[in-house]
């Protein structure tokens, strides 16, 4: 999970994945419920932020840019809903986010990636919310 400045400067959260695979880096910004601001109105900047500080030296255009949104995140969406999203990016900044220009449909093991991930995040904020005293408790 990473915080980031929201809208107005709020307080804003989501959850990432991350994984090489077949020579490209692909990332997941995974909405959570009262997450602050979406992840999809600051994608620019959060995929800047999460190259640099995990793959500074990777040329941009080799990483694949994924908008997640669990089921009940939002009132409106019953299932997972991954979107592929295509940015510019110039000097290691990314730009103009584009969710038409690639397939919205991910590999099989990707997906399964990024629900282990929704999954056990889910499971430390049950834990949390129940324990919110005992500092050193982990999930499963």
């Amino acid at each position: 999970m990473i915080e980031f400045e929201g809208a107005f400067g709020f307080p804003s959260f989501c959850q990432i994945a991350h994984r090489q695979h077949q020579g490209r880096v692909q990332f997941a910004l995974i909405h959570m419920p009262n997450g602050g601001s979406s992840p999809t109105n600051m994608v620019e900047s959060l995929a800047t932020l999460m190259r640099q500080r995990f793959y500074p030296k990777l040329d941009p255009g080799l990483i694949d840019w994924f908008d997640v949104i669990p089921p009940g995140t939002y009132d409106m969406f019953r299932e997972l809903v991954i979107h592929a999203v295509t940015l510019q990016h110039a000097n290691g900044v990314y730009s103009d986010p584009d969710w038409s220009g690639a397939p919205d449909d991910p590999s099989g093991d990707w997906r399964a990636f990024i629900e282990a991930t929704i999954e056990r995040g889910r499971k430390d904020r049950e834990l949390a919310q129940a324990a919110p005293h005992n500092e050193n408790a982990v999930a499963d």
